[in-house]
């Protein structure tokens, strides 16, 4: 957003979570197909780069 990067990509480390724990809580067997967010590009020209949710920092969920 300073404009020291041109572009990253960005694979929604939030929605992964979901995802996987969804996966791993599934009875259901693992899918041949890849499973997991779109891989999309963000420049710095986007206009949604304030909208992007990332977890904290300090944020390690503990699974039990």
């Amino acid at each position: 957003m300073n404009g020291r990067v041109l572009a990253a990509s960005f694979d929604n480390p939030m929605l992964q979570a979901r995802m996987a724990i969804r996966q791993a809580a599934s009875a259901s067997p693992i899918s041949a197909q890849p499973v997991g967010p779109e891989i999309v590009l963000l420049t710095k020209g986007d206009d949604n780069l304030r909208d992007i949710r990332m977890s904290p920092a300090d944020y390690f969920p503990a699974l039990q």
